[in-house]
């Protein structure tokens, strides 16, 4: 079972696989993403990146690992080996916690024999998300890492979030991790404070408002007008409802509801509450409830 905080790491990973590059191998140039699944064994692996480092082809494997796991360390390196076997390619292993719990297995893992003869030194990096202040992630200066901000050591408060959002709102190019960063900061507020998660949704919901004013959406109005059509609000809307499918459920066929939606709807408040509502669900089937409910609805447009 994938759990929601792991959900949406592995989104991020999906949607910016740069910045784990960029994080743990600055300069690094990405090829593709591979396979999850291992086809020796059938093990599931949580990302798997083919890159390029200084000319040479490699792979850099990632673990979520929500708390702490006293057999991770041969987890990663059941994974790497496997891996290497699979794609002949030399593997980079890390491992991201995401929160404090217990006793975390050391880099490098170390097998020996009674007979004193060492067997394997297997090293691999880890992050302790937990660990990290708002600071140290900002200095790092990616861009993408913003979206993590509210699982660092002093980052679930409604100051460093508020900045995450108001960063993220600004680009259109970020509709993606804008929407990881509210979902991650949900699900941390969820796990702190009632009042601080009824902020968190006013404050989204501020910012559908606004969704008029902003530099994502007047770039779709803006090619909508050069096009001869007047409905540059309704692709906005529908970019940011796609944007949001994408971000909580990615591999699923909501996207396709999703554009009859937008060719069902002309009202824009109804598209702007959809994009709220399906942020906050919980499962692919709860969106694919509300969005069957609008087609169905009364703003239903023949």
């Amino acid at each position: 079972m994938v759990k929601p905080f792991d959900r949406q790491m592995k989104r991020l990973a999906q949607t910016s696989p740069q910045t784990l590059l960029q994080w743990f191998l600055p300069g690094a140039e990405y090829i593709k993403e591979l396979p999850l699944n291992l086809e020796l064994t059938k093990f599931d692996v949580d990302v798997l990146l083919k890159i390029k480092w200084h000319e040479h082809e490699m792979l850099l494997h990632i673990e979520f690992q929500t708390f702490n796991d006293l057999s991770m360390a041969e987890r990663a390196l059941r994974y790497n080996v496997l891996a290497r076997i699979e794609h002949k390619l030399p593997v980079l292993s890390v491992v991201i916690y995401l929160f404090q719990g217990g006793t975390l297995p050391a880099s490098p893992l170390c097998w020996d024999t009674p007979s004193g003869h060492t067997i394997l030194d297997f090293h691999f990096l880890d992050v302790k998300l937990w660990e990290m202040t708002t600071e140290t992630l900002e200095k790092l200066d990616n861009h993408g890492l913003l979206a993590l901000i509210s699982l660092t050591q002093d980052g679930a408060r409604r100051h460093p979030v508020k900045r995450m959002l108001t960063t993220l709102y600004e680009k259109p190019e970020d509709a993606d991790l804008l929407v990881i960063g509210y979902n991650l900061a949900m699900l941390a507020f969820k796990k702190r404070s009632p009042a601080d998660l009824e902020w968190l949704r006013k404050e989204f919901a501020y910012m559908q408002e606004r969704f008029e004013e902003s530099p994502f959406y007047q770039m779709i109005l803006e090619r909508g007008h050069e096009e001869g059509r007047e409905e540059g609000w309704n692709e906005g809307a529908h970019s940011m409802l796609l944007a949001v499918i994408r971000a909580k459920y990615a591999r699923s066929d909501l996207a396709e509801l999703a554009e009859k939606i937008v060719r069902s709807v002309n009202d824009r408040a109804v598209l702007h509450r959809l994009v709220g509502e399906v942020a906050q669900s919980s499962t692919p089937e709860d969106a694919r409830a509300l969005l069957l409910a609008n087609i169905e609805g009364p703003n239903l447009q023949h």
